[in-house]
């Protein structure tokens, strides 16, 4: 750790607006992942950087997500203009309550009509609204063929595993769906979203291995929990007679491309 100049600080990392009542005769001591304010009385404050869900690079990166989200959403309704009557299987939601988790489920205005699946536990958000829950591996879905009119899934394919289960998981999808809305971070895009390590990922997995863990990130170093998609990677997924419908867009931020998305219609 080291000690520096709060004004420094404060036209660097603008200071001020987190702690509005620091001046410049305060101190800043700066680590790895937290900066502290400090006074003759000692600690008064501290930001932390890296720290999920609450330092500043992830609460950045979960807002803009929530907007990124929150577009697609849009386009979603837009594109496939669902109905009270139209059936929807969500493929992969979760218990958990950060950023934007569960979009669908929070804001679907017909939730009668939507089915949400996934292998944790069932989301308070399904039990609030009275949406039907399945505890199902994506990989092996428990339903009939076309039982859906439309399948949605949001940023799970990376996590189901190798491409063996990678094909498995979107043969399940079309299989059991008339149309297919599936959603993923791009591999070719320069920051990857799970770490906010730009470019990490384009290198050999040992190396992103050894900066994933020296920074904090090491569960996505292994292909289980996180194994990203290029476009070609994706079509290359969907069974020969599906890839004449399927449609690939990219989502972006920046002007960089951040996101794909994967749509299927019969």
């Amino acid at each position: 750790m080291y000690i520096i100049d709060a004004q420094k600080r404060c036209n660097s990392w603008n200071v001020r607006k987190i702690f509005p009542s620091f001046g410049p005769g305060f101190r800043f001591r700066q680590s790895a992942d937290t900066i502290d304010c400090m006074s003759e009385r000692g600690l008064l404050g501290s930001i932390h950087i890296w720290r999920w869900p609450d330092g500043l690079l992830w609460r950045g990166a979960l807002g803009c997500g929530a907007r990124l989200r929150r577009a697609r959403l849009k386009e979603f309704l837009r594109q496939f203009r669902p109905g009270a009557d139209t059936s929807i299987l969500d493929v992969g939601i979760t218990d958990t309550t950060v950023g934007a988790s569960n979009l669908l489920e929070r804001e679907y205005p017909w939730p009668d009509s939507l089915t949400g699946c996934g292998v944790e536990g069932e989301p308070e958000i399904c039990r609030r609204r009275g949406i039907r829950f399945v505890h199902a591996d994506g990989c092996d879905l428990p339903f009939a063929d076309r039982q859906f009119d439309v399948v949605h899934s949001n940023a799970v394919i990376e996590h189901v595993g190798n491409r063996e289960r990678q094909r498995r998981f979107v043969s399940e999808l079309s299989r059991v769906g008339q149309a297919l809305w599936l959603v993923t971070p791009d591999a070719d895009g320069p920051m990857e979203p799970h770490t906010l390590i730009p470019f990490a990922h384009w290198l050999p997995r040992s190396m992103r291995s050894v900066i994933y863990n020296a920074t904090g990130r090491g569960f996505f170093a292994d292909e289980v929990n996180l194994n990203l998609l290029t476009a070609g990677d994706l079509r290359g997924l969907f069974p020969a007679p599906l890839r004449d419908k399927l449609v690939i867009r990219r989502q972006y931020v920046l002007g960089l491309s951040a996101i794909l998305i994967a749509t299927l219609q019969r």
